[in-house]
């Protein structure tokens, strides 16, 4: 039976015009699958299975390409794996940046350098202010507060009366009693018109810098200026004149002090010649020989009245230092 299937075959493919060796030549580079099924699975012809086994094939590719497209390799999976952490390591990058723009809408200390130089300017005279800022306090008690304020604005603190006339800065009044006509005041007055209350001492020490005045001058004292019949603003304004004149209140005139007016409701003799040197005057040892501005006790007594016998005019200790206060001679030329 199997060599009258092969006579069959041989018979057709002369029919169809196919050499023999041909055929054989194909059988041979068939694919190993479709032969081992052809030989496993024969029929009488065996023809029929051998040429529909290659149709199965061919159905099945389509979907083991749709089964390769649907599966994803397992490069491409470790690929995606290991890509995942990227998003993580752009959100700590961007949190890294977050305190960089949190720095650069702080002011950096670059800006200084782009300073105008006016302002430059501006602050080099402020240190300078600050360098020559002598302070003294009269009149009032100088606490250990007030000494650490004034220390901490870079203030020298002045005690001593021959000191007050290089001061900047005189601290004479606490806002609430009444001021004191004091040697110092009088020697200050005559060298600063920068005279203020505590609370410019205060308001200095909580900026760190020496303020200016303006808002700070003893100007409100109405019992004082009405006790001393006088108006402390005319008295500064007096005082800031006399120094652009470069001239003073006595203009150098001769002051004798007569020999009992110290220590008589009046300063000991050495603050005495402080105050009238002070007011640019010049002061006498000895009895005057000529005019000049002679001084005695309020009211003088008959030693004092002897001196002034000689046709000079004598004026009280009360004249000179409201004189000197408000920073105006009253009946000297009379």
């Amino acid at each position: 039976e199997v060599k009258e299937a092969e006579a069959r075959k041989c018979k057709k493919q002369k029919a169809e015009g196919t050499p023999a060796h041909e055929s054989e030549g194909k059988t041979e580079s068939q694919p190993l699958e479709s032969i081992t099924m052809q030989n496993t699975s024969t029929d009488e012809d065996g023809v029929s299975m051998y040429s529909s086994k290659p149709e199965v094939k061919e159905a099945e590719a389509p979907n083991c390409k749709k089964q390769k497209a649907e599966v994803t390799p397992a490069s491409e999976i470790e690929g995606k794996t290991e890509s995942q952490p990227l998003p993580s390591k752009e959100i700590r990058a961007s949190k890294r940046k977050s305190p960089k723009s949190r720095t650069q809408k702080r002011p950096s200390s670059n800006l200084q350098n782009t300073e105008a130089p006016d302002s430059i300017a501006k602050r080099k005279r402020q240190r300078k202010v600050e360098q020559n800022l002598r302070i003294m306090v009269t009149g009032i008690e100088l606490t250990a507060n007030y000494r650490s304020k004034i220390s901490g604005i870079g203030g020298e603190l002045l005690e001593s009366i021959e000191e007050a006339e290089t001061a900047t800065h005189i601290i004479c009044s606490n806002g609430k009693a009444q001021m004191r006509r004091t040697p110092k005041l009088l020697i200050g007055i005559c060298n600063t018109s920068n005279l203020v209350t505590t609370k410019w001492l205060v308001d200095s020490a909580l900026k760190r810098v020496a303020l200016p005045v303006h808002n700070y001058l003893v100007l409100n004292d109405r019992a004082f200026e009405k006790k001393h019949k006088f108006r402390m603003r005319t008295a500064l304004a007096n005082s800031d004149t006399f120094r652009q004149d470069e001239t003073t209140l006595l203009g150098g005139r001769d002051v004798f002090v007569c020999k009992d007016v110290p220590e008589n409701k009046a300063p000991p003799i050495e603050e005495f010649k402080l105050i009238v040197q002070a007011a640019g005057g010049k002061w006498l040892s000895r009895s005057p020989k000529e005019k000049c501005i002679i001084i005695t006790s309020d009211p003088p007594t008959k030693n004092q009245l002897r001196v002034v016998r000689t046709g000079t005019k004598h004026f009280t200790t009360s004249w000179l230092f409201n004189c000197i206060l408000s920073q105006e001679l009253h009946g000297l030329n009379e």
